[in-house]
């Protein structure tokens, strides 16, 4: 019988904790205030609310942590949007590059995350995604 590891990420975790730090009032033009911040992520352009993710971000940093060590800036440097899906110990946690993106744009509102590319240099990377880095 093969036991099957568990991830280090619970994507429905991550789902929760980006759904309440989404910004609920009327934005136009996703402009930036004090009480949110703007961020674009591979595919989509998100509005966060500051105060619902300050209570969060610990646990965010926590999970960016288990990213693979290749995302971490003290280990590998950056690392392709497609690898993203597992953890540290190699076990997918999610399936989905909308999850993975809700991840980076929240690591990306706490300034732990950055995409290190312009988005017009994508195209040269494996599937037209960014390459990324943690410091947590």
């Amino acid at each position: 019988m093969v036991v099957e590891e568990e991830p280090l990420i619970n994507a429905t975790e991550v789902g929760e904790i980006f759904d309440d730090c989404l910004y609920k009032g009327e934005k136009p033009n996703y402009e930036t205030s004090e009480d949110t911040i703007v961020v674009e992520g591979v595919v989509h352009k998100y509005a966060i609310d500051l105060s619902k993710l300050e209570k969060y971000a610990d646990r965010v940093v926590e999970l960016l942590g288990y990213l693979p060590i290749q995302f971490h800036k003290s280990g590998g440097g950056g690392w392709s949007f497609l690898q993203m899906c597992d953890d540290r110990n190699g076990v997918q946690w999610t399936g989905f590059h909308k999850r993975m993106e809700q991840l980076l744009v929240l690591g990306i509102a706490l300034e732990k995350a950055r995409i290190q590319i312009p988005r017009d240099m994508w195209k040269v990377f494996p599937g037209g995604v960014p390459y990324l880095v943690v410091d947590v």
